[in-house]
């Protein structure tokens, strides 16, 4: 089963969201990001958070037609992102989209996706994905598929990425270390339709660009 957080972070264009869902997706909408579902025509099953940018009149419009609200206080110890992926762990979740991750404020985009660890850890394959490009984490391996000439870059995450190998791309790393703070791993290229990324040891954020 798969689950669909949406945030309160920079969207354009939030009707690109509705194309890569389905309806048996479970939909939590974390705070402010209720108005990306709302413009999209996306019914949440959840809608969660402290509500200090969520417009209350939407709240009550969805709960009439079967949301289901958790709210949390403003003071607290986790976000409100970190809380929505714990509701979906308890969930039984496998599989996590989040939307409107990035963009806006620089300290929660990048506490988001450092929440790729905790959903990776957690047993859940998740990506953060918006308008221009997508990013998930790996411990072990990942196999891509995207049109040739994606950009694809590799940033080691939490300390020294060991023996990295690389299939499919223009710049192959042949069991290679990718050290915390380098850029060694940034602005490769699909040589391929198909590109692996494959590591010993340690953690990698893969972004992928996406190509329109």
């Amino acid at each position: 089963m798969r689950a669909v957080l949406i945030a309160n972070g920079y969207i354009k264009n939030p009707s690109f969201i509705k194309e890569k869902i389905t309806r048996t997706d479970l939909v939590i909408c974390v705070d402010g990001g209720l108005k990306y579902a709302h413009a999209a025509k996306i019914m949440p099953d959840y809608i969660i958070g402290d509500f200090d940018s969520a417009d209350k009149e939407l709240i009550e419009s969805y709960v009439s037609l079967g949301a289901e609200v958790l709210q949390f206080p403003k003071k607290k110890d986790l976000t409100d992102m970190e809380i929505a992926i714990e509701l979906a762990e308890e969930k039984g979740i496998k599989e996590l989209f989040i939307f409107g991750a990035t963009g806006g404020r620089s300290d929660h985009a990048t506490a988001n996706i450092m929440n790729l660890y905790q959903a990776l850890e957690m047993g859940m394959n998740a990506a953060i994905i918006d308008e221009k490009e997508e990013i998930r984490i790996t411990k072990d391996e990942i196999e891509l598929h995207r049109p040739k000439g994606t950009i694809l870059s590799l940033v080691p995450i939490g300390g020294t990425a060991f023996k990295v190998k690389t299939e499919g791309l223009s710049y192959p790393l042949d069991y290679e270390d990718l050290y915390l703070g380098h850029s060694r791993g940034v602005s490769n290229i699909f040589e391929e339709e198909k590109a692996k990324v494959s590591l010993e040891k340690g953690a990698l954020l893969v972004f992928i660009n996406i190509v329109k």
